[in-house]
């Protein structure tokens, strides 16, 4: 073909293109037939080929420009500018030019731009209910640990419209459009900063969790924490292959497990404390995660806090996956050179979790120094005082606690209140006083799940913690020691009781089934 007769590219909306429309318009027309529209024409294939090989051409010398768009990677500029002025579909053949470009890749266009739901608004145009893509601005610069979620209510929508932003992208797939937003209190903006200026309004929480007896919670607690191993499991797996982490899921577990804890928080830890030595490390971080919300709702946190210690715990140990197996697994002593292999998993864990976006600083720093201790002597970084964080000596208590009562490759696990005994000891230099007795006053002097004996000569399962008094739980009787049988089982609050505990039971000597009689 001589190159009069091939398409030259022309710009857009000059007569030439319409010129170059109606004249690939004809071709392939028969006399007498309808001709159809530059828009909707058919060319043979060699035609195409030919078009795109132009276009290319064209291209090449003069390059269009783009930019990044978060609804479907890179789009041509014009072409958007055309869909949000709700252009038509010759608008944005118009926009671009004709550049070779077929009909059916304008279509492509017109199908991604359409299909699109995120959206740029201005702060002030947010209302409950709308799904939050991402914030404008640096993750670190804005109070929300994740990028994505829904504004659920008053107080997320508050925090928003407080802490400086000016834009954020919605997802109208997910939640509400800025047009079928319902209509939210009115708000003036101030002629002099632009700032908005709002009513406080009080919070609106969600329905409060029923309080459950322990054997009807213990079935939905076994529920929990096998779905949470999994979770642990598909997370740890994902920072293995250098994936992101999936934050969402990690988000469900700790609110499943912060439901459990308000249902009855002696069932949901005596269920995660009685693991086997093979599941260790994952049910660990989950045990780890439960203890520090319980904790926390004893030390008064909660919201937003106290969902931040949850994944504090669930992610504090994530650092092993950079240990080998060998090592953590070994029945025996480690050497030095093992040990100092073990010790580098906070680090590890810190490096894993700073890249993902929406990992909040109480996170990091649980998982950076929750070996930490407060006399100095921990390891990363060997801080003590004022340098640790609430949220890390916390860390360290959850933590050593799981550790030494759960049975491991290498030892048995120790009773519950002989760890709290031997941890007490220890608390003028490795744990904050003040926090180790809050967490006493959680855990018990005689935690969930302790065979004690009583000063009648019975055996009894302690079931739940007393308001009045540490010494005096709830407790169910089930043996007697005298007669050397089984008794009728029985609930016996010792507050209220003329009865008491002189002493703990190893329940392996007894040979009892502990998790059978607790849920019975």
């Amino acid at each position: 073909m001589s190159g009069a007769d091939r398409p030259r590219p022309v710009p857009a909306g000059s007569a030439a293109l319409r010129q170059h429309a109606t004249l690939f318009s004809n071709r392939g027309t028969a006399a007498g037939e309808a001709r159809p529209s530059a828009l909707h024409s058919v060319a043979p294939k060699a035609t195409r080929r030919r078009r795109a090989k132009v276009g290319l051409k064209y291209r090449r010398q003069r390059p269009i420009g783009r930019e990044a768009d978060f609804a479907g990677g890179q789009r041509d500029v014009e072409t958007r500018r055309a869909m949000r002025s709700k252009g038509t579909r010759a608008a944005i053949i118009r926009s671009r030019g004709h550049c070779g470009f077929s009909a059916g890749m304008c279509d492509k266009w017109i199908h991604r731009a359409m299909q699109s739901s995120l959206k740029k608004v201005d702060i002030a145009r947010l209302r409950k209910g709308m799904f939050i893509h991402k914030i404008c601005g640096k993750w670190l610069d804005h109070p929300f640990w994740r990028g994505s979620f829904l504004i659920a209510d008053e107080k997320t929508l508050e925090k928003l419209r407080s802490f400086g932003c000016r834009e954020v992208w919605i997802d109208t797939g997910k939640g509400l459009d800025v047009e079928s937003a319902p209509p939210g209190p009115a708000s003036r903006v101030d002629s002099q900063d632009g700032g908005v200026v709002r009513k406080r309004k009080a919070p609106a929480g969600l329905p409060a969790e029923a309080r459950t007896d322990f054997a009807s919670e213990v079935v939905r607690a076994e529920l929990i924490r096998d779905r949470a191993k999994a979770a642990v499991i598909s997370l740890f797996g994902e920072a293995r292959m250098g994936k992101a982490l999936n934050m969402d899921g990690a988000v469900d577990v700790v609110d499943e497990i912060s439901r459990s804890i308000t249902r009855n928080v002696a069932a949901i830890l005596s269920v995660l404390r009685l693991k086997e030595k093979d599941d260790y490390t994952y049910l660990h971080s989950v045990a780890v995660c439960a203890l520090m919300m319980a904790l926390g709702r004893q030390l008064g946190i909660e919201g937003e806090a106290l969902q931040d210690l949850g994944l504090a715990g669930l992610f504090h140990d994530i650092g092993k996956i950079g240990v080998p197996d060998a090592v953590l697994n070994k029945p025996g002593r480690l050497d030095e050179e093992e040990f100092a292999a073990v010790r580098k998993h906070p680090q590890l864990g810190w490096d894993i979790l700073r890249n993902q976006l929406e990992v909040s600083p109480t996170v990091l720093d649980v998982c950076l120094h929750h070996h930490e201790r407060c006399d100095a002597t921990g390891y990363p970084h060997k801080l003590s005082g004022d340098a640790l964080t609430r949220a890390a000596r916390m860390g360290a208590i959850c933590d050593v606690y799981d550790a030494v009562t759960s049975e491991r490759c290498y030892k048995k696990g120790w009773e519950p209140a002989d760890a709290i005994r031997r941890m007490a000891e220890w608390q003028d230099g490795h744990f904050d006083r003040d926090i180790f007795h809050a967490f006493v006053k959680m855990i018990g002097i005689y935690p969930v799940g302790t065979l004690v004996r009583l000063n009648s000569g019975r055996l009894a399962i302690v079931l739940n913690q007393s308001e009045k008094s540490s010494l005096k739980p709830t407790v169910k009787v089930f043996y007697s020691t005298r007669f050397d049988t089984h008794v009728p089982a029985g609930l016996l609050d010792l507050a209220d009781a003329s009865d008491a505990i002189v002493g703990v039971e190893d329940h392996a000597k007894w040979n009892f089934n502990i998790p059978m009689l607790m849920r019975n």
